[in-house]
């Protein structure tokens, strides 16, 4: 790359002196210095396809830790932190400016095909974009240092010399000679500040060294280097030509993107559950292991992979389970995260878009005392009622302490937390509420009941749900054909005889989820009177209420051989004279008072001479 060749190949040092028994560079040279750490900076961000070759010997792994050049190079937690930082804020520069570099000796080399080097107009602009570059790496360099105390900052500078001494012992002969004892020492031309100096972000003057390969121009350098890295190779200081990369990988190809592992996922896992989450990877060679990691941010709760491990590798994106461990004490705070590989290459990085997530404490289990059921407002079955109750106890079990927040997300026109009204949500301190019906349910389950509970000392929460339903009258089911027979005395307490009749029709009460309902109030209103046969004196009829004890019958009654006409016993062929007819005749359930509970059926209520007649049935009742 013609902007990474501008920085790494003219600007080395040729010459460098060990300071005896010191350890340590004698003065800090600022220009050298910035070489230095714009070179690990790239290392660092695996930008330069180059920078990552030249160092493969020292970095490679394939065990994927998490920040592998800092545990190379044995920096402490903050060294790593500040200097990953200060590498992360460099690399858009970085990418900026080599592409443009680039950009600037393809047109060049388009406009003089024939020419083994670049014009000087280019060189120049290439120079001065390189100049830019080591200026941003500079700046990030500074502020590193000053992020860290001046022992720290001190510290580090050896530990970055030591690397750019390893990359030097690929060089000239002069350059290796530079590096032969360097444990963080460089020669007097690199220099050195002082911890404080350091720490503050100092530079001393500047002292350019010259080229390490001697018998080639800047332009005949550039245009063999730029050669090299089109050509997927390695430009090699001490010879001036290409070397393959090492071990035939990391070398070529557009590596400005870095590899990525992202992830996708639900945000809490119930602790003794598994969830599903996605692994996708971009710029990572398939041959090479993904490495995951599960970590603990803060407070306490875990998580595992399969086989209660916290690391695993996988060779490709795809589904991975993951396991709650022990409930988070802080919501969001396990971590998933990962190291990737480049593709096609061997060099372990630590780039990953890691995803936090929570352990729920075990969701408690939700249930019912009893079966709910509406008779319409205000009506209680009596105690000869056994299939349930207009109100339940919802208890959730499993839970105990905290906070229980109670809310009904469906059929808030069916149940509620208070009686005759709608009260959707309530917040208790124990693991068990009253719910009350307040309306019918259309299908079993149409309501549910979502409780979040929170236990003490804790900010997550486990969530559980319960599906319910409210049954209710619906239709009255005929149980038989109608039974006619003569009677004698009153229709109060008719006898058997032949003074009149009654016509019995047999009935059973169905609810609204198919259930057959007993012991549970049955009344009717009349509608008026229509007649039929005029002149005559039949009396009006009056409604009746009882409690059901499983079926019960419609009584058309008619007593009166004084009447006009008069009523018969039912004949052998019944006879066809009307007499009157009641319309909109309705029948209630749920309670024994007259028009109050839930409408079942409507009909129309015909009286002949000798039998009466249920007619016009509707039922259920449309609502």
């Amino acid at each position: 790359m013609i902007g990474a060749a501008l920085l790494t190949a003219a600007c080395f040092p040729a010459t460098a002196q060990t300071l005896p028994g010191v350890g340590k560079p004698a003065h800090r040279n600022a220009a050298t210095w910035q070489h230095m750490y714009e070179y690990a900076f790239r290392v660092q961000n695996r930008m330069d396809a180059r920078a990552v070759t030249s160092v493969g010997p020292i970095i490679r792994s394939t065990s994927g830790p998490d920040n592998l050049l800092a545990t190379h190079l044995q920096l402490t937690p903050e060294q790593s932190l500040a200097f990953r930082s200060a590498a992360q804020r460099f690399a858009p520069a970085d990418r900026d400016l080599t592409r443009r570099a680039r950009a600037l000796a393809a047109a060049d080399r388009a406009k003089h095909p024939a020419s083994r080097a670049l014009s000087e107009d280019t060189r120049f602009k290439i120079f001065e974009l390189a100049g830019q570059r080591l200026t941003a790496a500079a700046q990030e360099e500074a502020a590193l240092h000053r992020s860290l105390s001046a022992a720290q900052a001190a510290e580090l500078d050896e530990k970055i010399s030591t690397l750019f001494a390893e990359h030097l012992r690929k060089f000239s002969p002069a350059s290796r000679a530079a590096a032969i004892g360097l444990k963080g020492a460089l020669s007097s031309s690199f220099g050195i500040r002082t911890a404080d100096q350091a720490a503050g972000g100092a530079n001393p003057g500047y002292a350019n060294g010259g080229s390490a390969c001697q018998n080639l121009t800047p332009d005949e350098q550039y245009d063999i280097e730029d050669g090299c890295e089109d050509d997927g190779e390695v430009y090699d200081l001490e010879t001036c030509g290409c070397d393959p990369p090492p071990d035939g990988g990391g070398g070529g190809g557009d590596t400005d993107t870095m590899p990525s592992v992202t992830f996708s996922g639900p945000s809490s896992v119930a602790q003794g559950g598994t969830a599903t989450f996605d692994v996708t990877t971009s710029k990572v060679s398939q041959s090479q292991p993904v490495q995951l990691t599960l970590t603990t941010l803060e407070g306490s709760g875990s998580a595992a992979f399969p086989g209660n491990q916290t690391s695993m590798s996988i060779t490709g994106p795809g589904p991975i389970l993951i396991s709650g461990v022990s409930a988070s004490s802080i919501a969001d705070n396990i971590k998933l995260d990962g190291s990737a590989f480049f593709e096609g290459g061997n060099y372990s990085v630590a780039t990953t878009g890691p995803l936090t997530f929570s352990v729920t404490p075990p969701p408690p289990s939700l249930t019912s005392s009893t079966t709910l059921w509406f008779f319409g407002s205000g009506n209680t079955p009596p105690t000869a009622f056994t299939q349930g109750g207009i109100k339940s106890v919802i208890t959730a079990s499993g839970a105990s302490g905290g906070t229980f927040s109670w809310t009904i997300t469906q059929g808030k026109s069916e149940v509620s937390f208070a009686s005759g009204t709608q009260t959707s949500s309530i917040t208790t301190t124990g693991n068990a509420v009253t719910i009350y019906s307040i309306g019918p349910s259309k299908e079993a389950n149409d309501a549910t009941l979502q409780l979040t509970w929170t236990p003490a000392g804790t900010s997550v929460a486990s969530t559980a749900s319960l599906n319910l339903s409210v049954d209710s009258p619906s239709a009255l089911v005929s149980k038989g054909d109608p039974i006619n027979r003569g009677v004698t005395g009153s229709c109060i307490t008719p006898q058997a005889g032949d003074s009149g009749y009654q016509s019995l029709f047999p009935y059973a009460i169905k609810s609204v989820l198919g259930v057959y309902i007993s012991n549970i109030g049955v009344n009717e209103v009349i509608g008026a009177k229509s007649v039929d046969y005029p002149g005559n004196n039949w009396p009006s009829i009056s409604p009746m209420n009882v409690v059901n004890p499983g079926q019960f019958y419609d009584d058309l009654c008619a007593i009166g051989v004084v009447l006009n006409p008069p009523t018969f016993a039912p004949q052998p062929t019944l006879m066809t004279t009307k007499i009157n007819h009641f319309p909109q005749h309705t029948w209630y359930v749920g309670s024994t008072t007259i028009g109050s509970g839930i409408q079942v059926q409507t009909d129309t209520l015909q009286y002949y001479e000798d039998h009466g007649v249920v007619e016009a049935v509707i039922s259920p009742v449309p609502k």
